[in-house]
């Protein structure tokens, strides 16, 4: 019976220095050592392309379009010499995919 409420005792002085110990400091792991840089970053430069036209129409609208057109068809010339997509007649009554 002693040796029960000792074991008791001993366990519940455990329990209270497991509780009552300071916490350790916690650092994120290194690879998180640059990551608000690198969102800075992702920002910076979505900032910067948002200056250029996201749609035809704005293409149309712009200062440069003759520059732009011009990209637009060397890419698709690009494009159709590496055979990257087969061209095809839409099926009849099939819905064209945006």
């Amino acid at each position: 019976m002693i040796e029960m409420n000792l074991s008791n005792r001993m366990k519940r002085e455990m329990a209270m220095l497991a509780r009552d110990r300071i916490k350790r400091e916690t650092k994120p792991p290194d690879r998180y050592r640059y990551a608000n840089l690198i969102a800075f970053s992702l920002i910076a430069r979505n900032e910067v392309l948002e200056d250029e036209p996201t749609s035809l129409k704005a293409v149309l609208a712009s200062e440069e379009k003759d520059k732009w057109k011009t990209t637009m068809e060397e890419e698709m010339k690009s494009i159709y010499d590496k055979n990257t997509w087969e061209f095809i007649k839409k099926p009849i009554g099939s819905r064209v995919v945006n």
